[in-house]
Order: C-alpha cells, then sequence, then structure tokens
C-alpha cells in the first residue's frame, strides 16, 4: 500500500510538497520540481520559505506557524492565491490549498499548488480587448 500511496503522489497533475512543522520540506513531487526548477534532492530538508518571494518570507513563516497552531484543511479555490518563488528569482502566481496530515513524526502539511500564470495571461489579455472595444465604441 505505501508504494501506491507514493505513486500516486508522484502522479499528482498537481504541484505538492510535505512541509514539517519547522518549515522543512520532506517530500516533493516531481511536477514541483518542474514548478520551482529545483531537484528534489535541493529542496528536501530545507525550508519552504525559499520557494516564497523575499517580501513575503516573515508573513509566510507567520502564516506557516498560525495553520500549525490550528492544523485544518485549507481547500483550493477563489482568495487562496500566493506567489512562488522559482531557482532563478523569478515570481510565479500560484492557487494553493493546504491539508495537515498526522504522521508519526508529529503533524504535517500537503501543500498542493496549481501554477496560474496561463490564467493570468490570458485574464489580461481578456481585459486589454475589453477595454480596446470600450474605447472603439465610445
Amino acid at each position: 500500500m505505501k508504494q501506491l500511496h507514493q505513486a500516486a503522489f508522484e502522479a499528482a497533475p498537481l504541484a505538492m510538497l510535505v512541509v514539517d512543522a519547522e518549515g522543512a520540506v520532506v517530500l516533493l513531487n516531481r511536477q514541483a520540481e518542474v514548478l520551482f526548477d529545483y531537484g528534489r534532492a535541493e529542496l528536501l530538508g530545507r525550508p519552504i520559505e525559499l520557494l516564497v518571494p523575499e517580501s513575503a518570507r516573515i508573513r509566510h513563516a507567520e502564516l506557516r506557524a498560525s495553520f500549525f497552531h490550528d492544523p485544518s484543511a485549507r481547500g483550493m479555490g477563489v482568495g487562496r492565491d500566493v506567489d512562488g518563488r522559482r531557482r532563478d528569482g523569478t515570481i510565479v502566481p500560484l492557487e494553493i490549498g493546504l491539508n495537515p496530515i498526522v504522521t508519526d513524526d508529529g503533524v504535517r502539511v500537503i501543500v498542493s499548488l496549481v501554477d496560474l500564470s496561463s490564467r493570468k495571461r490570458a485574464e489580461a489579455t481578456l481585459l486589454r480587448e475589453q477595454a480596446s472595444l470600450g474605447r472603439a465604441f465610445r
């Protein structure tokens, strides 16, 4: 059964990481490697704040502490947008979901992430087109 769980985690279409209460990445899937452009070995044991823009790191650490104080599922959806930081420093808009799990080593959080870059570009294009149409009919 453990192999099935590992295979399902690895095959998930979302980027997924597992983080402990101290903020260390304890597990990640291939999609997370691709999203952030880090190899697995480069992230395991490292602080999750490595993947957070510098301007948001202190606030992120506070939010993480709050989550572990009251670990409840926070599903993906409207209002769950955050920015992530790739290896090269570029910022990527993300949708996030958080799910606590209890392990023999304590509470962990499964972080699920969807890259919103394409959606944000499409929204910006639509807004520009709407503005252009509005100017054309004035």
